[in-house]
């Protein structure tokens, strides 16, 4: 579904409860993914100014929150937005994931 050489494990780590700031020891949901970088077009519409920012695509049915932890290839990302697309042949959610918290 995605390109072999964007294609990362990814591993997702949800806050255990609302206005806490510590994630689990392990995490949540455990899939495949691919990482891209954000375009500076993509990243002006997207609003806000994140630092190292990329999209996240994964599947239509993996559990993705805002402000979720994402530990992808020993790099930690943090969720800013999900989009999520579950029509078509190519179901998915795209993340907007950066290195801020």
């Amino acid at each position: 579904m995605f390109p072999p050489d964007a294609t990362y494990a990814v591993s997702i780590y949800h806050l255990p409860a609302t206005g806490t700031t510590e994630y689990p020891a392990t995490a949540n949901t455990t899939t495949q993914g691919a990482l891209l970088p954000l375009d500076r077009y993509a990243h002006t519409l997207e609003g806000g100014q994140y630092q190292d920012p990329h999209e996240l695509y994964v599947g239509d049915t993996v559990d993705i929150r805002v402000n979720d932890k994402v530990v992808i290839a020993s790099r930690i990302f943090f969720v800013k937005h999900v989009f999520s697309a579950p029509f078509g042949r190519l179901r998915h959610k795209r993340a907007t994931v950066s290195t801020e918290r």
